[in-house]
């Protein structure tokens, strides 16, 4: 098995060498107040290295469950450009535990809270000329994915009364009645 700094330098490096030429990944860096580096995040992957005193000292690979929201982001945004929605949904992004998708008349708002592991899908609109394709229902199945894969359970709240229902006969879950469904197994999304 290798070392942390063979997994480091394998990021680093990491890529085929043209005419005796190494390739250096892109990667960011996180600094301590002491202007050393105290984190570094190759985007490629999505490994995170923890580094002291110039050496990295523990690495999270880019699949750990504590990535959650990079892995909602990219099933999200993998998911639009590959459907009717590309140019008419916003690209996701995350900050302070909230994933957002924003443009025109298309929505998607996700909060992540980590202690009692759940996503909550708290906004879901999808523009006029699509609805009724199910893309809503598709976009839900995809995060359900995500979540479940790593151990959250998916949360639908705030809904309008009508999607509510909808949700319910599709065999969502009652958390807390016209209020919070949980998406299951057994919650029919995919027709």
């Amino acid at each position: 098995m290798a070392s942390i700094e063979e997994l480091f330098n394998e990021d680093l490096h990491g890529g085929e060498e043209i005419n005796d030429m190494i390739h250096y990944n892109e990667y960011y860096i996180k600094c301590d107040n002491e202007n050393r580096p105290s984190e570094i995040l190759f985007p490629a992957n999505g490994n995170l290295y923890k580094i002291q005193n110039g050496k990295p000292v523990e690495c999270i690979p880019g699949d750990d469950p504590r990535f959650i929201e990079k892995h909602i982001e990219k099933a999200i945004n993998n998911f639009v450009e590959t459907t009717a929605l590309k140019g008419n949904f916003g690209k996701a992004s995350y900050y302070d535990d909230i994933i957002e998708c924003r443009q025109d008349n298309s929505c998607l708002r996700i909060l992540i809270d980590r202690h009692t592991k759940i996503v909550r899908i708290s906004n879901i609109l999808i523009p006029n000329t699509l609805v009724h394709q199910g893309l809503g229902k598709q976009l839900i199945n995809e995060i359900y994915k995500v979540a479940t894969k790593d151990d959250y359970k998916l949360h639908l709240v705030d809904m309008v009364q009508g999607f509510y229902k909808r949700m319910l006969k599709r065999g969502a879950k009652v958390i807390e009645s016209e209020d919070i469904l949980e998406i299951t197994d057994q919650t029919r999304l995919i027709d």
